[in-house]
This record gives C-alpha cells, sequence and structure tokens, in this order.
C-alpha cells in the first residue's frame, strides 16, 4: 500500500444547477495527499514554450471515481496564477493490490470546458 501519494490537496468543486440552464459553484470539499502531474505534450504556445493540458492524477483511496465537478490542485496554476480549473478526463479507476486492499486512486485530468 502507498503511505504518501503526494503533498498536494485536490479541491472537489460542485457544480449546481440554479435554473434554466445556470450553473454556481458549490462549496469546495479539500482530498489531501494526492498527487497531480502533467503528462508529456506536444502542444505548443505561441511562445515556442510546451503547454501543460493533461495530468495524471494519484488520490488515496476514497477519491470520488466518477464526478462532473471542477477540480483545483495545489500548485497547478494558469500563466496569471489563478489556480486552473479541470475535469475528469474519461473514468477514473480504484486500483488494488495482491490482497484485495485499495492502494489508490488513478486517472487523468484536462483543462474545464464549461
Amino acid at each position: 500500500m502507498l503511505d504518501d501519494l503526494g503533498n498536494q490537496t485536490v479541491w472537489i468543486t460542485p457544480r449546481i444547477k440554479v435554473k434554466h440552464g445556470d450553473y454556481v459553484d458549490g462549496a469546495p470539499v479539500a482530498y489531501p495527499g494526492c498527487a497531480v502531474q502533467p503528462v508529456q505534450s506536444d502542444e505548443r504556445r505561441e511562445d515556442g514554450e510546451a503547454t501543460e493540458s493533461r495530468w495524471k492524477l494519484l488520490a488515496p483511496p476514497g477519491f470520488p471515481e466518477r464526478t462532473t465537478s471542477v477540480l483545483t490542485a495545489d500548485g497547478i496554476v494558469d500563466d496569471s496564477g489563478r489556480p486552473r480549473r479541470l475535469h475528469v478526463d474519461g473514468e477514473l479507476q480504484t486500483h488494488y493490490d495482491d490482497f484485495g486492499f485499495a492502494e489508490y486512486v488513478g486517472g487523468f485530468l484536462t483543462e474545464w470546458r464549461g
């Protein structure tokens, strides 16, 4: 079992429908002990720097596998220093050890498009 996946906190902010397709952000829920790492990308900005558009998430057991909420992570910020709004890309999956105990939840995140 992994004792320490990482030292980042991932915040899940639920999107709440208020009326006629309008949404507001609910109260964020913290999930400490995560690791969020950029995935190598061939995309480049106008200045030639590589862009980070996809991240690998490793989270402790109990992190929700299914969420359509907005996620932010410590240290993942845009060029102006604001936390990047992310969402799950595909599905998250709980991984188990040889004895059937949950070790971690893993998957990918991308920029929120909403």
